[in-house]
Parts: structure tokens; C-alpha cells; sequence
């Protein structure tokens, strides 16, 4: 997926997506051994939401700013990554694996995780349905809450 699917679209003129895999971790080697794998899939979408709050106040505040004030396509930008983080953060809490919310739902309730456990495969489609549904309007909200109505893309 890493080389293939770039290669792939390259070559069929296709447009470039992004392509992620989970890190690696040895789960021998985190200090507490009941909540360590639930404290490390909390990192990744509290990573993305920190990214996107900083990013999203300094756009919200930017006015005050006077450096950047003419270059509309950096606004634009940064508008951008403050979303995309916003919807990776919601995207991976989806309790399917291999998302940190599968991790996530196994941690805090063992007993609900079997249900999961059977969807297998068929759990990443759901959540890429679920995505388009549902988690596009809550991050658009989100993104406004952060930044502000008065920035639009």
C-alpha cells in the first residue's frame, strides 16, 4: 500500500490519497499493563484535535497578525490542515479495527469487543460509510467552533 497504490495512481493519472498503517508498539513494554494500550490509541486523535485547536486559533486570530495578512492561499491552507486533523481525529475513534477506537472499545469494554471482533474486514467499509455520513458534518462543525464562521474555504 505504501509504494503500490501511489505507483498505481501515478501511472493512471489517478489522484494521490494518503495511505496510513498503524504504528508499531511492544505492548510488553508499556509501564501499566492494564490501560497502556488504551492510553496509547488516546495519543493518536488527542494528537490530531491538538494539532487542529493550535492551528485553528491562530487562524481564528489572525487578524491580529499582520505578516501573513495578503496570502490568502497560506490561510487556505492552514484552514485546510486544521480540518483534515479535526476529521482524523473523529475517523479514528470509530470503534473498527484497525482504528484506535476498536483499541479504544476492547480497553474500556471486553465484553461488547466480541460483537466487533466478528465484523472484521467489512468494519473498515462501514467506517469509511460512516465517515461520509456522519463525521464530515461534526468535523465541519468542530472546524467552525474552532475557528470561526467568519472563515470559509
Amino acid at each position: 500500500g505504501t509504494v503500490a497504490l501511489p505507483l498505481f495512481l501515478l501511472l493512471t493519472s489517478g489522484m494521490f490519497i494518503g495511505w496510513a498503517k498503524p504504528v508499531p508498539y511492544n505492548p510488553h513494554n508499556l509501564r501499566d499493563k492494564k490501560y497502556g494500550d488504551l492510553k496509547v490509541a488516546v495519543v493518536g486523535p488527542l494528537t490530531n484535535l491538538a494539532i487542529a485547536i493550535v492551528l485553528g486559533l491562530i487562524l481564528r486570530f489572525f487578524e491580529f497578525f499582520t505578516l501573513y495578512a495578503g496570502q490568502p492561499i497560506f490561510l487556505e491552507f492552514i484552514g485546510l490542515i486544521v480540518y483534515i486533523n479535526i476529521f482524523l481525529a473523529l475517523f479514528n475513534l470509530i470503534p473498527f479495527p484497525p482504528l484506535d477506537g476498536s483499541k479504544i472499545i476492547m480497553d474500556l469494554f471486553p465484553k461488547f469487543w466480541r460483537y466487533f471482533e466478528q465484523i472484521g474486514f467489512l468494519g473498515i467499509f462501514l467506517a469509511i460509510i460512516l465517515s461520509f455520513l456522519f463525521i464530515s458534518p461534526i468535523a465541519q462543525f468542530i472546524f467552525k467552533v474552532i475557528v470561526g464562521h467568519s472563515f470559509r474555504f
